[in-house]
């Protein structure tokens, strides 16, 4: 466990032990204090507990749409607030003052909450302090409990509810002081995240989004291979594939896909749905499951190894791709960052093996926009004697602004341009989160951009626009609450030249 994901869940531990102390006192009938503040602390103890599970863990479980609980968050952080601040009443002047942190700090989760609900569930444009709002809370969740929250920020907070106390002792003063240095200190580094987040959503929500001309084929990405999905899922999911005139998907798998019978059944089934409709399937295949940085690049390429070999033989997509962002995805689970003529001869050594298993399937491998040094893998794997028949590229929104998403495009355009063309590029991702990057506008102005550097690069032959659905990264052109994005009406409502 990392030190910051070590903050995050002994924080998280420390609010959900007072929320269970309430329930315990409010159920057991604190006498001193009403019955209305008593049911009141009670159910937001309970409450938010609950919700927040529920938005936490609810793409784990297969079910989006609990994210919907989130709404119930502001509302239960208020009713926590108002039995706080009564609780308060009791003690003190100087406690009420030591405790103002604890105030503070639950209407500022409030108000982050009701800018996410707003957002992602009612779909309100808030403009850039509202993007900003939920924007910071994003960053403050990848800098104290996971990096990947930028894409997946569910790493959500829970409120500070204090129990009913009669009297204060020596284990309620200790709480009410942690509950306080754990409160400002949440609040300061809020303070310092924020204004990189107006920054940042500024950049995104207020740039104006370039004309789309849609000149090159366009494809997306879908959850096949993410977990088994119930038949109407599916069927929506061909429906959005239809809808939105895709010549090709991608879609990942692992070794959880071949290991339930169910799931690999039903891919092979979308595989050859996508071959009767004449769209193009192309399989990512992603690493076992490793949590340390300890693996050698011979030891990751033979952990792939059979996945590789298994997509060819038993899913047989139209492409498969090998390796996906050496430099970014698979760069954690290896000891020594290798070089690009490491990974070229690693390369080179798992198409040889996928030739042998199917030669009429297509290989790649896919790079990410964030790495300059990459441009030396890019021109091995483009050149006339690569292994491969085309090069993935993976567009992913930066630590920065927009404006600097603008230069990455404009280098990756002369590097593709100047190097070896012998292998064409598809642009199999593009990922963008609106809760990060200036809400649903800052999304599109990503995407947008995106398409048109697919537009304007000769050597470009196909670019995903992101995600249609997802369970693992709040990234997709349709919100876990079910509901289309603004780049999704824009794609379709934007002709085809």
């Amino acid at each position: 466990m990392t030190a910051p994901l070590l903050v995050y869940a002994s924080t998280t531990a420390f609010a959900a032990v007072l929320c269970l102390w309430t329930a315990a006192q409010a159920a057991r009938g604190a006498s001193s204090y009403s019955r209305i503040q008593r049911l009141a602390s009670g159910v937001a103890a309970i409450g938010v507990l609950l919700a927040t599970a529920a938005s936490v863990f609810a793409t784990s479980l297969g079910a989006p749409r609990l994210v919907w609980a989130t709404a119930l968050l502001p509302a239960l952080i208020l009713t926590a607030t108002w039995s706080n601040t009564l609780t308060l009443g009791r003690c003190s002047p100087t406690l009420r003052l030591l405790a103002a942190p604890i105030l503070v700090h639950n209407l500022l989760l409030m108000g982050v909450y009701s800018a996410q609900v707003a957002q992602e569930c009612m779909g309100l444009d808030l403009g850039t302090w509202g993007c900003a709002l939920a924007g910071a809370d994003a960053h403050l969740q990848a800098w104290t409990a996971e990096p990947n929250a930028l894409h997946n920020p569910v790493w959500l907070r829970l409120p500070i509810v204090l129990p009913l106390w009669n009297k204060t002792r020596t284990i309620q003063l200790s709480s009410l002081l942690t509950a306080t240095v754990y409160s400002g200190a949440f609040m300061v580094a809020f303070g310092l995240v924020m204004p990189h987040s107006y920054r940042r959503a500024e950049s995104y929500h207020e740039s104006q989004p370039i004309e789309v001309r849609k000149e090159t084929p366009m494809g997306a990405r879908v959850p096949w291979g993410q977990g088994y999905l119930s038949e109407g899922r599916l069927a929506r999911i061909r429906s959005h594939v239809q809808r939105l005139a895709c010549g090709f998907v991608t879609f990942e798998v692992g070794p959880s896909t071949f290991a339930d019978p169910s799931q690999l059944t039903q891919v092979q089934g979308e595989v050859a749905w996508a071959r009767a409709q004449g769209v193009t399937a192309i399989a990512i295949t992603r690493p076992p499951s490793h949590r340390r940085s300890d693996l050698s690049l011979a030891d990751l390429r033979r952990a792939m190894e059979q996945t590789q070999w298994d997509t060819a033989k038993k899913i047989r997509p139209h492409a498969i791709v090998l390796f996906a962002s050496p430099f970014d995805r698979l760069a954690p689970l290896l000891d020594v960052p290798p070089n690009a003529d490491q990974w070229s001869a690693a390369i080179a050594k798992s198409a040889q093996e996928i030739r042998e298993a199917d030669d009429s399937i297509q290989l790649a491998v896919s790079l990410e926009n964030t790495q300059a040094h990459g441009e030396a893998l890019l021109s091995r794997l483009r050149a006339s004697d690569s292994p491969l028949d085309f090069v993935g590229l993976s567009l992913f929104a930066t630590n920065a602004d927009l404006s600097h998403f603008g230069a990455d495009l404009t280098r990756l355009s002369t590097a593709y341009e100047a190097g070896p063309t012998d292998r064409p590029v598809i642009v199999l991702e593009v990922k963008c989160s609106p809760r990060a990057n200036g809400g649903e506008p800052g999304q599109w102005n990503f995407i947008s951009r995106a398409i048109d550097f697919a537009d304007s690069t000769d050597s470009v032959e196909g670019i995903c626009i992101g995600a249609i659905y997802d369970l693992d990264e709040d990234v997709a052109l349709i919100s876990w609450a079910g509901r289309r994005r603004l780049s999704y009406r824009m794609l379709q409502a934007s002709p085809i030249k």
